[in-house]
């Protein structure tokens, strides 16, 4: 083992040890070791505007929602790092503004997720692993395509979530709500679909806004998340 690699466990070790300490503490005496810089940096998607099937002015204002996410994530982000160099760890306050942040990388993640695997010609090719691995899992690709668009009709705001669990590999459409409830564990995310209001047009109808998003996949980046 080199040297690097050694001190690189040491230092880990010590912070673990350091994190321990401050739930008996209170205090966070590594504060600032990770936490000074921005972590989250908007992405640019200019895939998704003019889209077919989608209003170009919702799509504007998705980005934009997507963007003030990252900067709320960078702001509860230092927000934290400076109630851990303060006696305010273990406080309702803290545990609230963490539960916050939690939720706000959530949604940075899965609307990256989203925005990726948009603004594509929406055509799978028949010999593709992803064709083949979905028709594996579901008979047809049409099977699968109605079980997607089903798991995102009338259930109010959340995401349709193609999922590839590591350990069978196996293809499962799953619906996540606005509070997490049925978030995937130890999968892959093959194709996220945001299924909030602010995802379509007001007055569309969802099955027009989920066909569309199929319409549009870019199954070159689905492909890739592929294992």
């Amino acid at each position: 083992m080199s040297m690097s690699v050694y001190n690189r466990k040491i230092y880990r070790n010590v912070l673990c040890l350091a994190l321990l300490l401050c739930m008996s503490a209170d205090i966070c005496p590594v504060s600032g070791a990770v936490w000074d810089e921005d972590v989250y940096t908007e992405k640019e998607y200019t895939d998704i505007f003019g889209m077919y099937g989608f209003d170009r002015y919702t799509a504007e204002n998705h980005y934009e929602k997507y963007r003030l996410y990252v900067q709320k994530g960078n702001e509860l982000y230092r927000k934290l790092d400076e109630m851990r160099s303060s006696s305010s760890m273990g406080t309702a306050e803290y545990a609230k503004l963490r539960d916050e942040f939690n939720r706000t990388v959530r949604d940075i993640k899965l609307h990256e997720y989203y925005f990726q695997n948009l603004g594509g010609a929406g055509r799978l090719d028949w010999d593709s692993p992803v064709y083949k691995s979905i028709e594996k899992n579901y008979g047809t690709f049409d099977c699968w395509k109605a079980d997607f668009i089903n798991t995102g009709m009338d259930k109010g705001n959340g995401w349709v979530i193609l999922c590839q669990y590591n350990d069978t590999k196996q293809l499962v459409n799953v619906w996540v709500d606005e509070n997490g409830a049925g978030f995937p564990v130890d999968a892959r995310f093959i194709v996220v679909m945001d299924m909030y209001d602010h995802a379509y047009k007001a007055g569309t109808d969802r099955k027009k806004y989920i066909e569309a998003f199929i319409n549009n996949i870019k199954w070159d980046t689905v492909s890739k998340r592929l294992k």
